[in-house]
């Protein structure tokens, strides 16, 4: 990303989008007292780190009992008439099915990006993020999940948002 592709925000200081596991990308910038072109090259490696390391963020949220989650969720919906003894299948809000079980591949692709929102921290002089995911289907009703990435790539999960 270059500075070109940022615009001033009234809801942060600037905006963007980048292009994340080939899809655009809403990014918002707050940069605390730095400058945009100073936070560049930081946000330019996080934005690397997340787009080559989707594994690492679907094992985060995997170990943090996710596929479960997601699974209780769709578990609430109306069950599909094609259901079986060996696979379930239920119809999500957005009317997609969803089978059970849901493996973790299929979990996986079910991930996308709604919003990234890059912050500066000026005592640690280093930047973070938050990351919201959605599911498609969704699982999870119309929210996100929200997971919490540093400036050296360590990934927290925060939970459900929205």
């Amino acid at each position: 990303m270059e500075i070109k592709d940022f615009t001033a925000s009234d809801v942060f200081d600037y905006e963007g989008k980048a292009a994340i596991w080939g899809e655009s990308v809403d990014i918002g910038v707050d940069c605390d007292g730095s400058s945009l072109e100073a936070m560049l090259p930081r946000i330019n490696a996080l934005v690397g780190f997340l787009d080559e390391n989707k594994d690492k963020v679907v094992k985060a949220l995997v170990e943090d009992g996710f596929l479960e989650t997601a699974e209780d969720w769709a578990s609430s919906a109306e069950e599909a008439e094609e259901s079986t003894e060996e696979r379930e299948c239920y119809i999500m809000e957005d009317g997609t099915k969803v089978y059970f079980p849901i493996t973790e591949e299929d979990f996986a692709a079910s991930l996308h990006f709604n919003g990234i929102t890059v912050y500066y921290d000026p005592e640690k002089d280093d930047i973070s993020a938050d990351v919201f995911l959605d599911c498609k289907p969704d699982y999870f009703a119309y929210h996100s999940i929200e997971i919490f990435v540093d400036g050296s790539g360590d990934i927290t999960v925060n939970g459900l948002a929205g």
